[in-house]
């Protein structure tokens, strides 16, 4: 089987790559700039999501295309790169006969929801321009019945090079002593390894007879690795060999902390009120359905993936 992979020098895109070449899979790496192959079943074909001439030989030939590419960065390009490029790998893909579209959006588009379990039922509000690019891409995969489609939403994907700097920042106060707790002991944190999103990815490959149910074109699935947010600090604490932080401080001192200082001290704080919605959040994302259809659990645990960014970040 030959699968196409877009975004395959990105965070989540090499880790695909590497999954899917160790598996013996024949696999096709769009790439802006010209890359050569020292693996015998990878081929760098050079080329843009947004450019259609250059999608001749990148999906000629292939069963399968996985978009990982997107643009996180520079909200000028979330339109362009998030919402046209994927019309544009879509209608190639068409074009090229290709049988499997598996597209990666975000659970960053759900409805805020402070309790509880976030399926792929519930509702979708864009908070900023580059989750709304996520849905109007969404959008027009669920509207195209051309292709078979793979929707998945995963949740915070980390690991040692991650692009975001906010884990390891929270990763620094621990090391320094300054962390603390925030409200209920239930509080959640969202965090699943690239790893294990890749795995995922390969497994719907493996899978692909599970794609379509009930004669549904597009299917959307969640991929989470959700556990409680002490437990996540705690491993944290483990592998950066200091003790694990207890203090705790109620909800509403702190938000009422955070108000005064924008209302009257002004202080520059590493803590927002965005970051403390984060930190303070219980509810969950269920990958119930996606565990049922492909009959698949994380198999690299927080433990391993944590002690790599450690090990990255911190050389400990």
């Amino acid at each position: 089987m030959k699968i196409a992979v877009t975004g395959a020098s990105g965070f989540l895109g090499k880790y695909l790559v590497e999954i899917l070449t160790s598996n013996e899979f024949q696999v096709k790496a769009l790439s802006r700039k010209p890359r050569i192959s020292t693996i015998s079943n990878l081929t760098w074909i050079k080329g843009e999501l947004n450019d259609s001439d250059s999608h001749d030989l990148f999906l000629s030939g292939c069963d399968v295309i996985c978009n990982c590419a997107g643009e996180i960065n520079n909200q000028d390009n979330f339109k362009s790169s998030n919402v046209e490029g994927v019309k544009k790998i879509y209608e190639s893909s068409i074009r090229f006969g290709v049988k499997l579209f598996i597209h990666v959006s975000s659970a960053g588009i759900y409805k805020e929801k402070f309790d509880g379990s976030i399926d792929e039922g519930h509702g979708i509000f864009s908070e900023n321009s580059y989750e709304d690019s996520k849905v109007q891409a969404e959008n027009f995969l669920l509207n195209s019945s051309s292709l078979r489609t793979v929707i998945l939403r995963p949740t915070t994907i980390y690991g040692p090079d991650m692009p975001n700097e906010s884990l390891k920042a929270l990763f620094k106060t621990v090391l320094e002593r300054k962390f603390f707790f925030i409200g209920s002991r239930r509080v959640i944190s969202s965090y699943i390894s690239v790893k294990n999103v890749a795995d995922a990815i390969k497994r719907v490959i493996e899978r692909n007879d599970k794609v379509c149910i009930d004669d549904i074109k597009t299917n959307i699935y969640n991929i989470s690795d959700d556990v409680l947010l002490s437990e996540f600090i705690s491993i944290a604490s483990e592998k950066m060999r200091v003790q694990a932080p207890k203090l705790r401080f109620p909800l509403f001192i702190i938000s009422l902390f955070l108000w005064l200082n924008d209302h009257l001290i002004g202080l520059k704080l590493p803590l927002t009120k965005s970051r403390l919605k984060h930190l303070t959040k219980k509810s969950t994302f269920s990958s119930e359905k996606y565990i049922k259809t492909y009959s698949w659990y994380p198999p690299i645990p927080h433990e391993e993936t944590i002690g790599e960014c450690v090990q990255s970040w911190f050389k400990i």
